[in-house]
């Protein structure tokens, strides 16, 4: 059960900071912005699950 739920945090949190490196990366900073909601939604559905 607790190995499962850290597995699931650890992918979550790996998605999110690939998420917010995109436009690091690429240099288009004006997607930071997107990227950032994104990340803070995917946050919450996490939560919720």
């Amino acid at each position: 059960m607790i190995e499962n739920l850290i597995m699931e945090n650890v992918i979550i949190g790996t998605t999110v900071i690939v998420i917010n490196l995109i436009p690091l990366i690429t240099k288009k900073y004006n997607y930071l912005l997107l990227t950032a909601a994104i990340s803070v939604l995917l946050m919450m559905v996490s939560i919720a699950i």
